[in-house]
């Protein structure tokens, strides 16, 4: 079966080619040769960019397919195809598809798609920035944002204004360079928005739920009044101090959480004069590093193997729970006799309320557009398809994305069987490469019961066909008396099997099948060898067995806090109450923690700083709790902000082991802000700790690498400045002699 689908899935990626039509479509694009008879480069002074007719990344899977690709650096590119007939999805819904092709990594800009509203404003000359769209579908990514987008503009039954209704757990897009990727939108007649990636479903929200959408599809029946204003004498507070309650005399909240364990020894085999990481003696300068371009070339740093005992560096006595420490004294807390509860304003009816039970039911659609700007090229887009039956967009997926990756990985294999046993065998050898430890151990496994069957197996089988002995001579005299019954031939079976094989409990003692060749029989001379052999082949007989590979001692605390102290200082620094490590674009934050602490007390706050341009603080807070907190930091640098609290990404993990005080580490992630394309090497995490050097960073890319993105950052500095030039002054309020502003004025600004 196996076989058969092999055969069929290689026919069918032999005979792959770009496709034309797709019945049922209601549009579709695959950017054949003649694409610019049908799509229009927008002539508006905004778009610069250009758009090339450009083929995949090799391997090409189906040959001669092409697609449309962004061509320029920093520049707004729009392009546009205005349909004959618009698309009406009333009681249908909607289906949009398309293929993403990214030649180059995307590191700020978008790959989206809208579908354009029919409506006179429709330019038959190319895109415009005021052009209006329906629904906007596709990825973008730039600093913290990289999701797939759906946005629907939405007119308003009661106002008559649009709005654009964005979808809340919008995806993370695939955007790896050399691989292409589908993307699926799919607005059913029952209301509901599935977002598909690769024909995997990754959302499905509803355009009536609140809580799918923000602002929700239909506005809330009832708003807080704006009038209503909380009482002078309303009380909210629950808790309040208790007036009786007092700090004990001998409660001290200077002493430390931790002391130093005075019962600490250092180990005979401590290293104080050894660095915790060397460059790494078998390393070697790649062949095309280039000394005057990428400076001196530094051998990676791997851990000292002479710290593996004890450790090695400055030794310190290993922290222990102080038991004088009893923390900051708080006062208790006791029901406020004068609590009201909780104010809120009262509900009014909503002037803009309305409900829509058929948002699904869009604008017609009148055409397609895209409309970026971005600040890499590359991105191409392909097969781009709009429909009102789901089905439609699978089958032409199948004959389009399904096709050419098949195709692909075919030409990856090679042609014929030997081409495809040596691809699927490269790619478990690549899987064994990277599972070393559990692919070794099932293959000893399943060799040891290969061996282990056919030792017990053999001589059993032997004495079954009369191969000598007892038992066969037994066989010969029974043969003339008789026919035995089942039930004494399955005896004599499992007698046979016994004495050939016998279990432990069996005989004088355990048992064991001796492999001569296994064995060191050349180190034996020929007498010795001959009475091994002979003592070996009789059944019963016990051989020693192999020797056993010394064990491997497990390592000390010391050398595992070592360990992971190098983990989470790579690229950074281990400070006395945090560690720091770095990425090009990351920065992972651990600040060391009591012994014990649980990840569900805590609640991590990124603040921002009042300045635009200044870094932001880690605030840790108990959880449930609203007095201050329990740890407060200033970063060094700027940071960029997540757009909703909980999307901060944190853990709480070991650090220390129990027997060097048993801290634990709360490891926050950060992204970098930096402009598009430049890397930024932090040479200190926190405002108040010192720097370190930006040479001794092994992960670093040299400064002239970063060369090549000045142009691009130069680039979009001009549009930036030459947008604020073209920026029109705000009109003034002219108040009059009464003093009141002219109402006309007021509309224009």
């Amino acid at each position: 079966t196996v076989g058969v689908y092999m055969f069929a899935l290689a026919a069918a990626a032999s005979t792959a080619a770009p496709l034309e039509s797709v019945d049922g479509a209601a549009f579709f694009e695959p950017f054949s040769s003649d694409w610019e008879s049908r799509w229009l480069v927008s002539k508006d002074a905004d778009f610069q960019g250009t758009w090339i007719h450009e083929a995949y990344t090799e391997p090409e899977g189906t040959p001669g397919d092409k697609g449309l690709m962004v061509g320029n650096e920093a520049k707004k590119h729009a392009v546009s195809h205005l349909f004959k007939e618009p698309i009406d999805p009333k009681g249908t819904g909607l289906v949009v598809q398309y293929e993403l092709h990214m030649k180059k990594d995307l590191k700020c800009g978008g790959a989206y798609l809208k579908l354009l509203t029919a409506s006179e404003e429709l330019d038959h000359d190319g895109f415009k920035a005021e052009t209006p769209y329906t629904i906007m579908f596709g990825p973008d990514k730039c600093g913290g944002t990289n999701k797939v987008h759906f946005i629907l503009r939405h007119k308003s039954p009661a106002t008559g204004e649009w709005e654009e209704k964005h979808l809340k757990k919008a995806p993370t897009p695939l955007l790896a360079v050399g691989e292409t990727h589908l993307y699926t939108a799919i607005v059913g007649a029952d209301n509901t928005v599935t977002l598909l990636i690769d024909n995997e479903e990754k959302v499905k929200a509803s355009l009536l739920e609140s809580d799918d959408f923000t602002p929700p599809v239909n506005p809330p029946k009832e708003i807080d009044d704006p009038d209503d204003k909380k009482p002078d004498d309303w009380v909210d507070t629950a808790k309040i101090d208790d007036p009786e309650a007092s700090k004990p005399d001998d409660w001290d909240e200077e002493a430390p959480r931790l002391i130093e364990d005075p019962a600490a020894e250092r180990p005979d085999t401590w290293e104080p004069d050894e660095p915790l990481q060397i460059p790494d003696p078998t390393a070697e300068a790649p062949a095309d590093w280039d000394a005057d371009e990428d400076g001196e070339w530094e051998a990676p740093l791997v851990p000292n193997p002479k710290c593996k005992p004890s450790g090695c560096g400055e030794w310190k006595r290993p922290q222990v729970a102080n038991p004088a420490y009893k923390g900051k004294w708080v006062q208790a807390k006791i029901d406020n006799p004068a609590y009201v509860g909780k104010w809120a304003p009262r509900q009014i009816d909503n002037p803009a309320y309305y409900y829509d039970a058929a948002p699904h039911d869009v604008m017609p659609i009148g055409g397609v557009g895209i409309e970026l700007w971005t600040m890499q090229d590359g991105i191409l887009f392909d097969n781009i398809l709009v429909a009102t039956d789901p089905r439609v967009a699978e089958e032409a997926a199948e004959r389009t994305f399904s096709a050419r990756k098949a195709a692909a990985a075919r030409l990856e294999r090679g042609d014929g069987w030997l081409g495809a046993a040596s691809f699927y065998l490269s790619l478990a050898a690549e899987y064994a490469r990277e599972n070393a430890l559990p692919v070794g151990v099932a293959v000893c496994a399943v060799l040891a019961s290969i061996v282990l069957l056919c030792c017990c197996r053999a001589p059993a089988r032997a004495a079954e066909a009369g191969g000598g002995g007892v038992e066969g001579e037994e066989g010969e005299e029974e043969e003339g008396e008789g026919e035995e019954d089942d039930g004494e031939e399955e005896e004599e079976r499992a007698e046979s099997e016994a004495a050939a094989c016998p279990s432990p409990a069996a005989g004088s003692g355990p048992v064991a099948v001796f492999d001569a060749d296994a064995h060191d029989v050349d180190a034996l001379d020929p007498e010795e060898e001959a009475q091994l052999r002979q003592l070996m082949s009789q059944p019963g007989v016990a051989a020693p067995p192999p020797p056993q590979p010394a064990k491997q001692a497990l390592p000390t605390a010391e050398a595992v806090l070592q360990e992971r102290t190098a983990s989470l200082s790579r690229n950074g620094a281990a400070r006395e109450g945090h560690l720091w490590r770095q990425t090009e674009s990351e920065v992972e934050l651990s600040l060391l923690l009591p012994p014990a602490t649980r990840a569900k007390d805590l609640r991590p706050e990124l603040r921002p700083s009042p300045e635009p341009a200044a870094a932001a603080s880690v605030l840790v807070h108990r959880s449930g709790a609203g007095a201050a907190p329990l740890l407060e930091v200033e970063l060094a640098y700027p940071v960029e902000l997540p757009d909703e609290e909980d999307e901060l990404a944190w853990e709480v993990t070991d650090y220390e082991p129990d027997s060097l005080g048993g801290r634990r580490a709360l490891r926050i992630t950060l992204r970098k802000r930096a402009l598009p394309g430049v890397v930024v090497w932090w040479t200190r995490a926190l405002a108040t700790e010192a720097e370190i050097d930006p040479l001794s960073i092994p992960g670093r890319r040299r400064a002239a690498k970063a060369e090549g993105m000045q142009s691009v950052w130069e680039q979009a500095q001009a549009m930036f400045k030459q947008k604020v030039a073209e920026r029109a002054p705000p009109a003034m309020l002219d108040l009059g002699e009464g003093g009141e502003a002219d109402e006309g004025a007021e509309e224009r600004e």
